[in-house]
């Protein structure tokens, strides 16, 4: 989360996590819904504090290499994540959330 959010989520935590959440859970999704025709198992983690115990809001994800077809009948595998074109339409994707389009 940049630093000019934090006093925000500072003084609205339950509502800025949600949303943490939802959107980084929704583009995930939505990234292996289009490009894998699947849907993605994933684990997220918050951590609001460094090591120095300063305060910084971030997500940690796990995310499986593949997942369930749309219809629930296969299991489909790929490679998505660290492939730069599956970054940049991550990073696009919520980019737009943040900005509320």
């Amino acid at each position: 989360m940049p630093a000019q959010l934090r006093p925000l989520a500072w003084r609205y935590p339950e509502a800025i996590y949600d949303a943490m959440f939802r959107s980084v859970a929704a583009t995930i999704l939505e990234i292996g819904a289009s490009r894998l025709g699947a849907t993605l198992g994933l684990t997220l983690v918050h951590h609001t504090w460094t090591r120095k115990l300063t305060y910084h809001v971030h997500l940690h994800g796990l995310v499986t290499a593949g997942g369930l077809t749309l219809g629930f009948k296969k299991i489909r595998h790929a490679g998505l994540y660290g492939k730069p074109a599956a970054l940049a339409q991550a990073k696009g994707l919520l980019a737009g959330r943040a900005r509320g389009s």
